[in-house]
């Protein structure tokens, strides 16, 4: 598939406000806005085409197949368990929730430069704690 003239000129206007940013001559927080509006709406997008492209990819039998130049691969669904309806397990998550809660408890009272005793004399385990990217949460008006 030849890319489209539009899709070309995007991609080059989407490097050169990057660069842009980088190097100082565009706002980063103005540039970062904008495309984080692009990008919510090319999601959108791809999420209302998708169910057109999965209907429309019924006319190939095959699993995989090729389509003015592109390939693609048909996905089954995956599966989903829920397993709220069965008591034992409600109770297991239930107490392994307490448990979640207890250690993390531990590891606050840790950053104290406290340790917690168990019931036979030993220091508690600390649960390991990852922390992500700070991030910008944008809200449009």
């Amino acid at each position: 598939m030849e890319k489209e003239q539009w899709i070309i000129d995007t991609e080059t206007e989407l490097v050169n406000l990057l660069i842009n940013s980088e190097d100082g001559l565009e706002d980063p927080l103005e540039s970062y806005a904008s495309i984080k509006h692009l990008s919510d709406l090319f999601a959108s997008s791809v999420r209302q085409l998708a169910k057109l492209a999965v209907t429309e990819s019924e006319d190939w039998p095959e699993k995989s197949f090729s389509h003015k130049g592109v390939n693609f691969t048909k996905v089954s669904g995956k599966r989903t368990w829920d397993y709220k309806n069965i008591p034992r397990w409600v109770k297991a998550k239930s107490e392994l929730t307490e448990i979640e809660d207890v250690a993390k408890h531990i590891h606050s009272l840790y950053e104290q430069g406290k340790s917690v005793i168990d019931k036979d004399g030993e220091i508690e385990s600390i649960p390991s704690c990852k922390i992500s990217n700070d991030t910008l949460r944008v809200k449009f008006f």
